[in-house]
């Protein structure tokens, strides 16, 4: 009913897909909209490890899923860790399951990186700057990242950190960079409305998550060109893997060794071809809504 009352007649939609993937509302009335050969759904993350971390809602999304006909994830592996843990406790077909690579805003990305960048950032951008991207939420794990990087500055005093995003866990941050003594070396910048330009000037980006999909932010940094440090995650595995990407041990040693490693120049750029991707993720999107 609620889905006649907001689009009017059923049968005026060949294909009808629930992309935005966490919200229970609307998974649950794209799921029962009478769309039984027609509804797909995105999963954008190991959806059980995003349930017992920050979303306990999302139990009512699994209830919808085999009320769909496909349900894709955003990458190979993910769709085999999506199908593992949600096919026997939510009694849904394996066939239903697939995956489609996200596809890349490689113009917005060129055009944004070359804006000037923030001028309260400039004077950090001086010298060599690790960077990373994500809201600041436990999966992401900046905690870790920032105790590393102060094990790093008792040896190597040369380095800079900058931190963009925020989330419920920015003061906990900032309180802790205090309790280390690195607030002239590490810098929490907040929400920024464009990221591409403090991307493209930093030396390294470093991502410290302990679980992902398929992070934007990882392929908007090889977009870019950027040397990249990624915890070995199933998420960052899946992207970098094929591209010669650095990924470390999951841990504060691992990420300590990854940043030591390029500051003594041992990591190497990614092989990353844009274009090729672009048209393959396309593809991959054409056949899955098929």
């Amino acid at each position: 009913r609620e889905f006649i009352r907001l689009y009017g007649a059923r049968n005026r939609i060949d294909k009808l897909i629930n992309f935005e993937g966490y919200s229970g509302y609307w998974t649950q009335v794209f799921a029962h909209a009478g769309m039984s050969k027609n509804n797909i759904t995105w999963l954008h993350n190991d959806m059980l490890e995003e349930y017992r971390v920050r979303m306990p809602h999302l139990t009512r999304n699994f209830m919808a899923y085999k009320s769909y006909k496909k349900i894709i994830s955003v990458s190979s592996t993910m769709n085999d860790i999506n199908k593992k843990s949600l096919i026997d406790l939510f009694d849904i077909k394996e066939d239903k399951f697939s995956y489609c690579e996200n596809s890349i805003d490689f113009e917005k990305i060129f055009n944004k990186s070359n804006e000037p960048l923030d001028e309260d950032l400039q004077p950090w951008f001086e010298g060599t700057v690790f960077l990373t991207i994500g809201r600041m939420s436990p999966e992401k794990d900046q905690e870790k990242l920032i105790r590393a990087f102060a094990n790093v500055k008792q040896h190597r005093p040369e380095p800079k950190l900058v931190i963009l995003g925020d989330g419920p866990l920015r003061k906990h941050l900032d309180a802790l960079i205090k309790e280390l003594g690195m607030q002239k070396e590490i810098l929490l910048a907040g929400q920024r409305l464009n990221p591409f330009a403090a991307l493209k000037a930093c030396d390294c980006f470093v991502l410290s998550s302990n679980h992902e999909g398929q992070p934007m932010v990882l392929l908007e940094a090889l977009t870019l060109g950027k040397k990249i440090i990624a915890t070995d995650i199933n998420g960052n595995r899946g992207i970098l893997a094929k591209y010669n990407g650095t990924l470390v041990e999951n841990s504060i040693f691992g990420l300590e060794n990854g940043i030591i490693e390029f500051l003594d120049g041992k990591v190497e750029t990614p092989l990353f071809d844009v274009d090729s991707y672009q048209d393959s993720a396309i593809r991959m999107f054409i056949e899955n809504i098929d």
